[in-house]
C-alpha cells in the first residue's frame, strides 16, 4: 500500500498537526535530499564566501568547488569545516531552494499559481539604510567622505565592543550583497532580470515566472518601470513575444494606495499566464481600484506595437 504524501496528510487536530510536522522533518533529513540541500548550500556559499587560497590538501579547501558539489550529490563525504562555515552563511543570506522546500510541486511542473507584493530594493548594499536604525549619526553624516570615515572608525574598535560588532555585521552584509549581485548577474538564475543596477522586483518577476507551471499563471505588485526600463526590457519582452502577458495596470500613487510610498511614484498589477491568442491588456495612470474596471481606460498592445513605440 502506497504511503500518502506528507502535504496530503491531514490537519484537523493538533495530533494529525504534529503527525505531518514529524513526517516532513523526517522526509527532510532524507540521506538522498540532504546530499541536494548540501551541495545547494555548497553552490550559493561559493558566490558569498571570502576567496582564499586554495591549499595543497584539496580536501580542506574552505571555498567550495564544482568538484565539491558533485561529490557531495554523489553522497560522497566533504570537507565537514567548509560544509560548516556554507551553512552560517546560508543561514545569515537565508538561502531559499525552492525544488528542495516543494519537490512535489516542481515534479507537476511548477505552482498553479504565484502572486505577491516583492520589495523593491536595489541589490546593491546601501550604507545610509544600513545603518539607519543601527547608528543613525552615520546617517546623518554631511558627506559620503565623512560617513565612509566614520565606518572605518568601527573597524578600529575593541574586538568583542558593539562598535566592532557593528563593523563585522556590516561587513558581512556588504559582502552578501556584492554576491548577490555576482549571482543575479552571472549565476545563470536571472538571464532577462540580472541587469545593470539589480532591483530585487525585477528578480521576483521573473522568479515568479518561472516557478509558475507550464498551465499556471502568476500576478505580481512592481514598478511600471518593469516594462518601461532598459534593465528590464529582456524579460518584459519574453512575457509580451510568447504571449504570456494577461494585463499590465499602472498607477500612480497620488491617492496613496500605498501610504509610505511617494505620491508621484508608478506602480503597477502585472498579471501573466500560459501563452493565449490574445494581445496584452494595458491601463496606465490609475488612481484608485476601482478604475481597474472602467474599459474605457483599458487598450491592447501587440509585441509590433510595442516595437514601434520604442523605435519612436
Amino acid at each position: 500500500m502506497r504511503a500518502t504524501p506528507v502535504r496530503a496528510l491531514p490537519e484537523d487536530s493538533t495530533a494529525q498537526i504534529s503527525e505531518k510536522r514529524r513526517r516532513l522533518e523526517a522526509a527532510r533529513t532524507e540521506a538522498a535530499r540532504e546530499n541536494w540541500r548540501i551541495a545547494a548550500d555548497l553552490y550559493m556559499a561559493a558566490f558569498l564566501l571570502p576567496k582564499k587560497e586554495v591549499p595543497h590538501d584539496s580536501g580542506a579547501a574552505m571555498v567550495p568547488t564544482t568538484d565539491h558539489i558533485w561529490r557531495r550529490l554523489s553522497g560522497v563525504q566533504v570537507y565537514g569545516p567548509l560544509i560548516g562555515v556554507s551553512q552560517e552563511i546560508r543561514d545569515q543570506a537565508r538561502f531559499f531552494h525552492w525544488p528542495l522546500e516543494f519537490p512535489d510541486v516542481f515534479a507537476k511542473g511548477g505552482f498553479d499559481v504565484v502572486i505577491g507584493n516583492p520589495p523593491w530594493e536595489r541589490v546593491k548594499l546601501q550604507d545610509q539604510e544600513f545603518f539607519a536604525a543601527r547608528e543613525p549619526e552615520i546617517t546623518r553624516a554631511p558627506t559620503a567622505d565623512v560617513r565612509s570615515q566614520m565606518i572605518e572608525s568601527l573597524k578600529a574598535a575593541e574586538r568583542g565592543s558593539p562598535e566592532r560588532a557593528l563593523y563585522d555585521l556590516y561587513q558581512i552584509a556588504k559582502r552578501i550583497s556584492e554576491a548577490s549581485s555576482v549571482f543575479a548577474r552571472e549565476g545563470g538564475r536571472f538571464p532577462l532580470s540580472g541587469r545593470g543596477d539589480v532591483n530585487t522586483y525585477a528578480l521576483f518577476a521573473e522568479l515568479f515566472a518561472l516557478l509558475t507551471s507550464p498551465a499556471g499563471g502568476g500576478g505580481v505588485i512592481v514598478p511600471t518601470g518593469i516594462a518601461t526600463d532598459e534593465t528590464t526590457s529582456a524579460f518584459f519582452a519574453s512575457l509580451v513575444n510568447d504571449r504570456r502577458l494577461f494585463r499590465l495596470a499602472s498607477f500612480e500613487n497620488e491617492e496613496f494606495i500605498f501610504p509610505d510610498v511617494h505620491h508621484s511614484f508608478r506602480f503597477c498589477l502585472l498579471a501573466f499566464g500560459p501563452p493565449h491568442p490574445t494581445d496584452g491588456e494595458f491601463s496606465f495612470f490609475l488612481r484608485s481600484v476601482h478604475q481597474l474596471g472602467e474599459r474605457e481606460r483599458c487598450f491592447t498592445l501587440s509585441a509590433t506595437d510595442i516595437g514601434r513605440i520604442r523605435q519612436d
